[in-house]
């Protein structure tokens, strides 16, 4: 069946046709199960790229094993407080002097151990959780952004990862807003970080994001480098702010490719007149890389990893004794 679709059809010239296929052939109790086990297979082959096929084996079993155990106990996950958000700072240039935090949601399942935050969102939306998760990280957010307020730091952003899915099905603008009034936040100390793939249907998203820019939320494009960004979403009002890929960050020193690449990347943010940030930073070779072809702001473990809102009040307070 790949092969017969992938030849160009002569009475077709809009484009090609391509298809992944996913199966299984061993044995189950049910149908249920054997169409189960086919559509993980069909979703193992499209992850792979196009024309894949893919077969239904004890890999695939353990992962949609792990993914029906995540739908079943994400809801008391996050009702109960298992998962967690922890946050890792961002500073400026020299590596001290801090400037935000970007918070990360975090969840280590009894069973199958740290759950990827991609992996959470999408059992959220399969499962209708997409708000409460997204609820679930603004409400810490929040009171990080009251904790640092409260030990005169207002001047230090505390950012959260919007999915595409999200920003395009919720009502985020509504949600982050009436929650930021609630808790008392400064609109100004809130950042969201967005990926290229939410700027491609530009009409969907737009309203939202402006309306969060003009309250005074920062927007960002988070992983940039490996998207679809194109200098018109640069150029949109509501973006302050880009942070470069890691995988462009890591062995910089060593990697002309990645200098040209990161270098190209530091200009254009200066003429577009936004902030940069380089993640995944973990070495001092590449930090005094970064310094030199002067980038503006860094994080990764090189400073600090992540770590549980407690810790890191426990770390500012010994940072501002």
């Amino acid at each position: 069946m790949i092969e017969a679709l992938a030849p160009p059809f002569f009475s077709f010239d809009a484009g090609l046709l391509g298809a992944c296929v996913g199966f299984h052939a061993g044995r189950e109790e049910s149908v249920t199960a054997l169409l189960s086990g086919a559509d993980e297979a069909l979703r193992a082959a499209k992850a792979k790229g196009r024309n894949q096929l893919q077969a239904f084996d004890e890999r695939l079993r353990q992962r949609l094993a792990m993914r029906r155990d995540i739908e079943r106990d994400l809801r008391r996950a996050l009702s109960e407080k298992w998962a967690e958000v922890w946050y890792q700072p961002v500073f400026r240039a020299d590596g001290y002097t801090l400037v935000g935090f970007e918070g990360l949601l975090r969840w280590q399942h009894p069973q199958h151990g740290f759950i990827a935050p991609d992996e959470l969102i999408a059992v959220a939306a399969k499962t209708g959780l997409a708000e409460q998760l997204l609820r679930f990280v603004l409400d810490d957010v929040c009171q990080m952004i009251a904790a640092l307020r409260a030990r005169g730091l207002a001047h230090v952003r505390v950012a959260m990862n919007i999915s595409p899915r999200e920003i395009a099905r919720l009502p985020v603008d509504e949600i982050l807003l009436a929650e930021l009034a609630r808790m008392t936040c400064p609109a100004a100390m809130l950042e969201v970080e967005i990926t290229e793939e939410s700027l491609l249907d530009l009409a969907s998203v737009q309203t939202k994001l402006l309306r969060l820019a003009e309250a005074g939320v920062q927007i960002s494009i988070d992983d940039f480098g490996v998207g679809y960004s194109t200098l018109a979403t640069l150029r949109q009002p509501y973006v302050n702010k880009i942070k470069i890929d890691r995988s462009f960050v890591k062995d910089i020193a060593s990697s002309r490719d990645n200098q040209v690449l990161v270098t190209s990347i530091l200009q254009l943010g200066r003429t577009l007149g936004l902030r940069v940030v380089a993640e995944g930073v973990e070495t001092p070779q590449d930090h005094a890389l970064l310094k030199q072809i002067g980038c503006d702001l860094v994080q990764g473990y090189l400073f600090r990893t992540p770590a549980p809102p407690a810790e890191v009040l426990r770390w500012l307070a010994g940072e501002n004794s």
